[in-house]
């Protein structure tokens, strides 16, 4: 049964360089999608960005867990997506942040 953790934000149109290569946010997305693998439970983890509207770019960041209880037990970790991009990404606060958890549709709920 899969569950997936989704952390995502907007970027103005004066912020989207970030994400080039070798800027800070790219590296601190780089940092946890090399560093996720470690934890237990974790599955697969996919960075991605908006390409449909000029002004504003849509990043999200979505990590895969075998179990509820890895989900938790990642969100209580130093590598919490939430806790990683606040501290690390310029200028990304927790209030700019939207998360969202999900089950794979046709199996149990938590």
């Amino acid at each position: 049964m899969a569950y997936f953790y989704e952390v995502s934000f907007d970027l103005e149109k004066d912020e989207i360089d970030e994400l080039e290569m070798g800027h800070s946010l790219q590296r601190v997305l780089g940092f946890l999608k090399v560093n996720l693998p470690g934890q237990t439970g974790h599955v697969t983890s996919s960075a991605m960005y908006s390409v449909d509207d000029a002004e504003r770019t849509r990043v999200v960041f979505m990590s895969e867990w075998n179990t509820w209880e890895d989900v938790i037990n990642h969100c209580e970790s130093a590598l919490f997506e939430d806790k990683v991009i606040t501290e690390f990404g310029p200028r990304i606060t927790a209030e700019r942040l939207t998360h969202r958890f999900y089950a794979e549709v046709g199996t149990e709920t938590y």
